[in-house]
């Protein structure tokens, strides 16, 4: 199998990413049971930690938004038969492009009630969304994004979204 293509940079911080993982089908899949992907510290597979599987036949894994990378540098994915794990994985580094959104620019807090918010938050375009798939919103309690909260997401070329009223803050 090999490294056909992989989503980045969605994971909210730096150590994060998230997305699609894909690669190309083993050439015989009559031995495969199924695929095995893990983070690893190299291409090799060294120091790999589970992310989860896929049965045979299917060639994409969903990496979750918020997966650490931190000490890993490699995707690997192992074809499984009914014996064992391949010996020597597919792989490919893992490449996490930021993009920093360059502020919210409004936020008009339409519910009544203490401690909640709703309404529309809305953020500046940033220099490029060349890298970027979805904006993940979350509250915060200051703006490290300490005691966040995840409320949301918007699809690329979005630059707003609707807080549902009654949301905890």
């Amino acid at each position: 199998i090999c490294h056909q293509s992989v989503s980045h940079g969605l994971g909210p911080s730096a150590s994060e990413v998230g997305g699609s993982a894909s690669w190309g089908l083993a050439a015989d899949e009559s031995q495969v049971s199924g695929y095995y992907v893990y983070l690893a510290t190299d291409g090799a597979g060294a120091g790999k930690s589970a992310l989860g599987n896929v049965g045979s036949g299917t060639n994409t894994y969903a990496v979750s938004g918020d997966t650490s990378i931190s000490g890993f540098s490699h995707l690997v994915v192992y074809a499984q038969s009914s014996l064992q794990e391949q010996t020597t994985p597919a792989s490919f580094a893992l490449s996490d492009t930021g993009v920093t959104v360059p502020s919210v620019t409004a936020m008009t807090d339409l519910d009544l009630d203490a401690a909640e918010v709703g309404g529309t938050l809305s953020w500046g375009t940033p220099s490029s969304e060349a890298h970027v798939d979805k904006y993940y919103i979350y509250l915060a309690t200051d703006a490290a994004g300490a005691g966040s909260n995840a409320v949301g997401n918007e699809n690329a070329g979005t630059f707003s979204h609707s807080v549902g009223a009654d949301t905890a803050i």
